[in-house]
């Protein structure tokens, strides 16, 4: 199971419409941003072997024509069980093994962070927009 958030389909289609020089302009937004949520998510997970905080990965800087994107993912094999949590659990002998809340990390990170990187490149698209006009 991982994690991971991209741009959505109507954004990867304004993207690729864009010219190459704006998506050059695009990459660093969209890989710091990434970054960020990256360590945000690092940030937000225990400390208890690591291997949570350690699983978190950007990868994937993709370009297809002028359309950029990337992922955010989780790798370590518990990342599901903390977000999502788990139901009442028993072992073969019946034995209850409770249940672990869900503490969602990931799915609260990335729509801020989706949001941060909207706000960002479209600050850029106005920028030159306004230098095209000048």
């Amino acid at each position: 199971m991982s994690f991971s958030w991209q741009f959505l389909s109507a954004l990867r289609a304004q993207l690729s419409a864009m010219p190459m020089e704006l998506a050059d302009e695009a990459v660093p937004i969209i890989r710091s941003t990434a970054d960020q949520a990256a360590e945000k998510i690092r940030q937000q997970y225990p400390v208890v072997d690591g291997d949570l905080r350690r699983g978190v990965k950007v990868r994937g800087l993709r370009r297809e024509g002028a359309a950029v994107s990337i992922a955010v993912v989780s790798t370590a094999p518990i990342a599901h069980l903390y977000e999502y949590g788990t139901v009442r659990r028993a072992n073969l002998k019946g034995a209850n093994r409770g249940t672990m809340p869900a503490r969602p990390v990931v799915s609260a990170v990335a729509p801020r962070s989706r949001r941060t990187m909207d706000e960002a490149l479209i600050a850029m698209l106005e920028r030159k927009a306004q230098e095209a006009v000048s």
